[in-house]
């Protein structure tokens, strides 16, 4: 009886052992999608470790292999353990002895693909690779690759990683069981990480010796276990089929699958089904890799990092804000920039005496060449450079041993690189000179009524003196020209009086020279929060600003993958 003639009707239901083929889906959103994860795998610091990066990065490229292979010949390894009949299950299938066979040792020694001569160019260049390769001409099989596999239970490591290598390109996964040898599932349970994107049947060989209804129910129940309790069981004797014995109704409907009800429509929609799940198992990998409290970890960590980060340049400036309050040469500064500023003849002795002071000081400013912004030397030493550089690489530290313990390895981009201490030290110390300088220029331009009219009590009653004293000197000396008196000792008047201005002068000039070195006080006194508004403005762009933008390309991160997720139906954290 020809094998197409059996009297099982080809519509039977039972034979629909899967889904009925619809219209070719438009596969445009699942590439966008799996394009889109391919991208954020390789970018998201997201992800705990290296590791995990390349798992996922390998299973993009597992649905991006299954996507390419939708239009090739659907490929159906045949799997199982030592002795259940593998290579006799394919000759039975083929029609021929097309490979060794052996009731108990092993003799499947390579992989043998039996496939259709006209499927030449569609045959994938890795299985080629595998083994040895027999063309045949039957129609029914034209459209499938049937592939006789290594024992999975050998202990030879190169058998086992041409069976990886099959299964990783398989679409369909006949697996080879006897009476004796059902129980044992742990090559089953090995099986179980391909079981993503691959169809399954099962085929309890050697029928022929007695199969009992507890077996056979048995057997189901190990595989609903295994998650693939709805694959079909099919009981045959490949054996007896080889040996020209009669064919028994699992066999015909086995035969059927292959050569009938898996058409070129029905193979398709396996394979679109195939790499749908694969697809939503590359989703549900995505989402175990992130913990459901993910988007809190990245806030807790950003929010450690400030906290750092702000007690750092706290420390700073504790330590080098006494620096520069008790450097002497600031004080100079501070009185020779606000006291020569004053003007009027009181300013102008002030600025007389500061000139004075700086030839006779060394330390004192040079009028001549006196800046706003003084010279300032307080983290560019090389004792400050040594405790500046530990403590930020005391916080960079902190801030990678955050990440790693909370599961974010991409955040410890943000602390990684070189940070060298000698170019923040001198653009701190620019830092302080510059804001020095604006207080200076501020308190010089904010005098307030106060201070005008302090100086105005200085000043006037100098102009006043100044211009009355000459005045009474020339208007005397007219006198006398045009015959007039003099009023009393009118030199005697004048001397006193230059005498009087002279020491008026000198009393003012001391009296604003102290208002300026209390003016100069504290206006110092407010420099001590300087230094630490200059560290933080030094370790903003290096240090805060990364941390805070990486936290912000994680919080992106997260929001791509839970659109992902969206898209997919799958939903952040939903397997751990």
């Amino acid at each position: 009886m020809n094998r197409l003639q059996h009297e099982t009707p080809l519509d039977d239901p039972q034979l629909r052992v899967w889904a009925e083929p619809d219209e070719p889906a438009d596969l445009t959103e699942l590439d966008r999608l799996v394009d889109d994860a391919g991208k954020w795998v390789a970018h998201t610091g997201l992800l705990p470790d290296g590791a995990t990066r390349t798992r996922l990065a390998g299973f993009v490229e597992q649905v991006r292999g299954q996507r390419a292979k939708l239009l090739t010949p659907l490929q159906v390894a045949i799997v199982g353990g030592t002795g259940v009949g593998k290579s006799s299950l394919l000759n039975a299938l083929a029609g021929a002895g097309i490979c060794p066979v052996s009731e108990k040792r092993p003799c499947t020694q390579e992989v043998t693909a039996y496939y259709h001569a006209d499927n030449e160019l569609g045959f994938d260049p890795a299985l080629a690779r595998q083994g040895r390769r027999v063309a045949h001409r039957r129609e029914g099989l034209r459209d499938k690759i049937l592939i006789d596999t290594p024992d999975y239970d050998s202990i030879d490591p190169e058998h086992r990683r041409m069976l990886a290598g099959v299964l990783r390109g398989a679409d369909v996964i006949l697996w080879v069981v006897t009476a004796e040898k059902y129980r044992d599932l742990r090559g089953a349970r090995w099986l179980a990480e391909y079981r993503a994107g691959r169809a399954f049947a099962f085929v309890l060989n050697r029928a022929d010796e007695g199969v009992e209804p507890a077996v056979l129910a048995d057997l189901r129940g190990h595989l609903a276990e295994l998650g693939v309790g709805e694959a079909p069981v099919y009981a045959v004797s490949a054996l007896r089929r080889c040996q020209g014995g009669a064919m028994d109704d699992d066999f015909v409907s086995l035969e059927l699958l292959l050569e009938h009800e898996l058409d070129a429509h029905r193979i398709r929609a396996i394979k679109e089904t195939n790499l749908a799940e694969l697809a939503a198992r590359l989703a549900q990998h995505l989402a175990e890799a992130v913990p459901e409290d993910a988007r809190a970890r990245v806030r807790a960590w950003r929010d450690g990092g400030e906290a750092s980060w702000h007690a750092l340049c706290d420390a700073v400036g504790e330590r080098l804000a006494p620096k520069l309050l008790d450097d002497p040469r600031l004080k100079l500064h501070l009185e020779a920039w606000l006291g020569a500023g004053f003007g009027g003849p009181v300013g102008f002795c002030l600025a007389a005496a500061y000139a004075v002071r700086a030839v006779v000081s060394p330390a004192s400013p040079k009028l001549w060449a006196l800046r706003e912004e003084p010279e300032v030397r307080l983290a560019a030493v090389p004792e400050e450079l040594s405790l500046l550089q530990r403590r930020i690489e005391t916080v960079r530290a902190g801030w990678r041993a955050v990440a790693s313990e909370r599961g974010l390895a991409g955040a410890r981009r943000a602390a990684e690189g070189e940070l060298p201490a000698a170019d923040l030290a001198h653009r701190l110390d620019d830092n302080v000179r510059r804001r020095v300088g604006d207080a200076v220029r501020g308190a010089r331009e904010r005098r307030g009524l106060g201070w005008r009219l302090f100086g105005w009590l200085l000043n006037v009653p100098t102009w006043l003196a100044l211009l009355g004293l000459p005045a009474w000197f020339v208007a005397d000396r007219l006198g006398l020209f045009f015959g007039r008196p003099p009023v009393g000792n009118s030199e005697a008047w004048l001397q006193a009086g230059a005498i009087v201005l002279g020491l008026w002068l000198a009393g003012a000039t001391s009296v604003l020279h102290g208002a300026v070195r209390w003016r100069a006080r504290r206006l110092a006194a407010r420099l001590r929060g300087v230094v630490r508004d200059a560290a933080e403005e030094t370790l903003r762009e290096p240090m805060l600003d990364r941390l805070e933008a990486e936290a912000d390309a994680l919080a992106a991160d997260l929001s791509d993958l839970e659109g992902l997720l969206r898209r997919s139906g799958a939903g952040v954290g939903d397997g751990g």
